[in-house]
């Protein structure tokens, strides 16, 4: 492989191409542009063949593995106001060859609209994003249609006293085969001490299916971080504490209850919980040298 590049005080250009023991190609090259203190723009060109193989290969796409999509992505980033931050990108990908739930060649496009508005204690952000995949129909002999809405509006809250609140109101939209929506309101509420931190996040959601399903941030342990997704009708609320005993030893630990309105059973199979409410509970100590 080969990496190289061009630095300027306002535009900057970087690559990289590798090719494996096969032959096959996996390229990817970058531009950005920064024109004014207020405006700038990132593209992005990439190339990884079906046949490339990268044992630690993390390449920027649309999949998570470095291998079968060719793809555009454009970003913006505007500063117009003061206390106004804007950030939007498209991007287009193409897959010459077949993946999950996808028999064929296929494509997919990517679009984001996102701004924040700052105003001293008081931060509020909105985002939509757009995603037009597709998918195998029933008999595989076509592709169909994927399309997926999802939205988030906060509104945060920081005092100077060290904690802060956030309520977030989180909305999707699925079109595959069918039409499914569905919402998540949650709260967040956090406390920063010298010693100890807390933190509670408590929401109700509401989703017609699995495709309809929601991702939300919950504060995980060390070394621990994921997005639990939600779908169904129920409540979910999250506890994490985090104290420092000495200062060596650190201890976490993190209850989290979910309870479904729509289920007397979760899951199936060997995780199957005959029950419409789960628990969970995470232990953590750490010592530091």
């Amino acid at each position: 492989s080969v990496d190289y590049g061009y630095i300027h005080h306002r535009l900057s250009l970087n690559g990289e191409t590798a090719v494996n023991r096969d032959g096959a190609l996996a390229s990817i090259h970058s531009l950005s542009f920064q024109p004014s203190g207020r405006f700038g723009i990132m593209a992005f060109q990439r190339f990884y063949s079906y046949r490339y193989t990268g044992l630690h290969a993390h390449g920027f796409g649309e999949s998570s593995r470095t291998q079968n999509e060719a793809g555009y992505y454009l970003g913006l980033t505007w500063n117009p106001l003061a206390r106004l931050y804007l950030q939007a990108y498209a991007d287009y990908a193409y897959f010459p060859w077949a993946r999950y739930l996808v028999s064929q060649s296929s494509h997919s496009y990517d679009f984001s609209l996102q701004a924040d508005y700052q105003l001293r204690r008081w931060s509020v952000n909105a985002r939509h994003r757009v995603r037009l995949r597709q998918k195998d129909n029933e008999k595989k002999t076509a592709l169909i249609p994927d399309n997926e809405h999802r939205g988030r509006l906060s509104l945060t809250y920081a005092h100077p006293s060290k904690w802060s609140a956030k309520t977030e109101l989180d909305y999707t939209r699925s079109d595959y085969k069918t039409t499914s929506r569905g919402y998540m309101v949650s709260e967040h509420l956090a406390y920063s001490a010298k010693h100890w931190q807390a933190s509670l996040m408590t929401g109700y959601f509401d989703t017609d299916d699995y495709n309809s399903r929601i991702y939300i941030y919950e504060r995980q342990l060390a070394h621990d971080f994921s997005f639990p997704m939600f779908y169904g009708h129920g409540v979910r609320a999250a506890l994490f504490v985090k104290a420092d005993i000495t200062n060596h030893l650190l201890f976490s630990a993190k209850l989290g209850h979910t309870n479904y309105f729509d289920r007397d059973v979760i899951s199936s199979g060997m995780q199957q919980i005959a029950q419409s409410h789960t628990t969970d509970l995470d232990l953590q100590l750490r010592w530091k040298f």
